[in-house]
């Protein structure tokens, strides 16, 4: 993976996962995937963070996270990136004793959705207009599922 930018001081969040605030000019490898022996799968980029799945069915985010719109659980900015994790209590980590699989996500302005591979939607962010789906404007820090999607049949973010 590749990446580059930044927008300068006051805009880089460390969106380009490089380990830097600072602006990036030609393409770079994100060194982060190379040590861990990761491929990508697919990228998402929202305002000013990132969320990558790897070729492990994991997924990283990092950049701008003070809304929880990178998904791992508190509410920072990262330059690296961090693991996100689904926990077991929302019924998102495992059904019938197997991991479920993230197939597709997207980033908003502020704000992230996930796709599971049983179809569920989960979405973190900030929330202030209402789009996480969740029925109120609060900012979630971790994935959380979107109630009123369960019935539905989503197979695209």
């Amino acid at each position: 993976m590749y990446s580059w930018g930044g927008g300068g001081e006051s805009y880089n969040k460390g969106q380009c996962g490089h380990g830097t605030l600072k602006d990036i000019q030609k393409p770079k490898k994100v060194e982060f995937f190379i040590k861990n022996n990761l491929k990508i799968k697919q990228v998402s980029c929202g305002g000013y963070h990132t969320i990558v799945i790897a070729n492990s069915d994991e997924l990283f985010s990092f950049g701008k996270g003070i809304y929880g719109q990178c998904g791992y659980g508190q509410p920072e900015d990262t330059s690296i990136p961090k693991k996100v994790i689904f926990e077991e209590k929302q019924n998102i980590q495992y059904e019938n004793n197997r991991t479920i699989n993230i197939i597709d996500t997207k980033c908003g302005g502020e704000h992230s959705l996930f796709l599971s591979s049983n179809n569920k939607v989960y979405t973190c962010g900030h929330g202030y207009l209402g789009q996480l789906g969740l029925g109120n404007n609060k900012n979630i820090n971790k994935p959380t599922i979107v109630q009123s999607l369960t019935n539905k049949k989503i197979i695209e973010i």
